[in-house]
């Protein structure tokens, strides 16, 4: 008699457009290797008593990542290489081995798999779908709008695209990067990638390394957080032990503050406030300080909604998310259970 499956999922990514709430999830098999097959579910009410949401995706694919377009499509991009979106393509029909599936009438998705050149031009042979090292494993997926779209990966790769196709258009062993884990930006022309060790910009014809100033010693800072000010200045969140936030642009970057948090994400809330992810709660900026706001959930990252902010925890026993919206003075915090 087969053993029953004991299935732990967790929450990774929070999305909100037109009102609607969806979250990412990835369900692993602790009994088997492998990193899980991934899901987005949906609910117009996360506040409610028992909150009914219904499944848009589900997937064969290890899933990691989801980013929403000021157009409200869905982009997700995944550990075996493949970007999916229910936004209208041209992209050839995919025949790959994993499966993407609507659900309740949702928007039909298409899928389609990065491809990394080589110097030269030439391309290496097509690894399995879940192969050894994961070739091209995305782990970030920002953009403009449906017709610009970027995507990093966990060996430093950069990929852009969109409606039209995808490039390979960064090496992630030329300036020796080491995951790209952050994204964004004022324009196509003017984009940013925090990696593990190196902070990257794109100016409309390459990418080039930052001088970052200040470099902690014996330090090697990462680069987990790119927010972009109305002005097109930006604010960079770049971790060690600690954490600071660098601010400027890409050719005059200087530190803002230095803290003894943690911080892993930074997101906006309604133009006027910036609350961060960290070790130790949820922390928002007050002046140059950063201050904690919320104690009870060490947090891993954040994701911008409609006038609120979505949490991830550190550890979850079940899947779950915190929100913060103001909106509800009674109740502005709320951990949300799947």
């Amino acid at each position: 008699m087969a053993k029953p499956s004991r299935l732990h999922t967790e929450i990774l990514s929070v999305a909100e457009t037109r009102g609607v709430v969806y979250f990412l999830l990835n369900s692993v098999d602790p009994d088997e290797e492998g990193e899980g097959v991934g899901s987005i579910r949906a609910s117009s009410d996360v506040r409610a008593t028992k909150v009914i949401s219904h499944e848009v995706l589900s997937a064969s694919d290890p899933v990691r990542v989801m980013w929403a377009s000021p157009s409200g499509h869905l982009w997700t991009g995944s550990a075996g290489g493949l970007i999916a979106t229910t936004a209208p393509v041209a992209w050839p029909a995919y025949t790959g081995p994993a499966q993407y599936a609507g659900r309740l009438g949702e928007a039909n998705w298409s899928v389609t798999p990065l491809t990394k050149t080589l110097p030269g031009g030439t391309k290496p042979p097509k690894p399995s779908l879940w192969g050894p090292g994961y070739e091209i494993d995305v782990c970030s997926l920002w953009g403009i709008d449906d017709d610009h779209v970027f995507a990093g990966t966990a060996k430093g790769d950069i990929f852009f695209g969109g409606k039209n196709g995808w490039a390979h258009v960064f090496d992630g062993q030329g300036l020796k990067a080491e995951g790209v884990y952050a994204l964004g930006g004022s324009s196509p022309d003017d984009v940013y990638a925090g990696s593990l060790k190196q902070l990257l910009h794109f100016n409309g014809k390459s990418w080039n390394k930052l001088k970052v100033p200040g470099v902690p010693k014996g330090a090697d800072e990462a680069y987990m957080g790119v927010h972009t000010l109305p002005n097109g200045e930006v604010l960079v969140i770049g971790v060690w032990d600690g954490s600071r936030i660098l601010y400027g642009r890409a050719d005059s970057l200087t530190e803002f503050g230095a803290y003894k948090q943690q911080m892993r994400s930074i997101t906006p809330l309604n133009d006027n406030r910036l609350m961060f992810a960290t070790t130790e709660g949820v922390a928002e900026l007050v002046g140059h300080k950063v201050k904690i706001v919320e104690k009870r959930h060490a947090t891993l990252s954040s994701f911008a909604g409609g006038g609120r902010v979505f949490f991830i925890e550190e550890d979850q026993r079940k899947p779950t998310f915190v929100e913060y919206d103001p909106r509800n003075a009674d109740k502005p915090w709320a951990k949300i259970s799947i």
